[in-house]
């Protein structure tokens, strides 16, 4: 017989096959007749030796080079329902999340994000809006700068380089 892809044991081998079919771990654990713990473990070294960061990605990898070698499973046990699949969309290609399909991906959207940032401020440039005015300078005060107040109520004056609107603290 071949050599077991990354040096996987049959059990291991047999809880990813499991996985790629639409398992979770308790799901194997049921259909294997093992306890969660057991299936956690075996997940845990398989992941270690295909240097995956997700058990999914690891049953992937692993499907993936039976397909390539034609060594489809040679005992897979299967409960009588199968688990409902994890995934609400066609699972990425490769092991990993940095798959060069997710690269790929994460590529295109972030050249869209660019390219509509890019024209969002193209737009704004060429709109002709003017620009927003510097904030109000103070021209003169009172008391002035420097002035001896003496203790008690005191009645403060600031005038501004531009008026402000009527019953607010905003400029015009």
């Amino acid at each position: 017989m071949s050599e077991a892809p990354f040096g996987l044991s049959e059990k291991e081998r047999e809880v990813l096959r499991l996985l790629t079919q639409g398992h979770d771990a308790k799901s194997v654990a049921t259909s294997l007749g093992l306890a969660v713990h057991t299936v956690n473990e075996r997940l845990r070294e398989a992941r270690a030796k295909t240097q995956s960061s997700s058990s999914r990605g690891a049953a992937r990898l692993l499907a993936e080079i039976e397909k390539a070698k034609n060594l489809g499973p040679i005992k897979t046990v299967v409960s009588p329902t199968p688990a409902a699949p994890q995934q609400s969309g066609p699972p990425h290609v490769g092991a990993t999340e940095s798959s060069p399909f997710s690269s790929r991906w994460r590529f295109l959207t972030m050249l869209t994000a660019f390219v509509a940032a890019a024209a969002i401020g193209g737009i704004h440039l060429i709109s002709g809006e003017a620009p927003k005015p510097a904030a109000p300078k103070v021209i003169s005060t009172f008391p002035t700068q420097g002035a001896t107040v003496e203790p008690g109520p005191t009645d403060l004056s600031v005038t501004f380089d531009r008026p402000m609107r009527p019953r607010s603290y905003s400029f015009v």
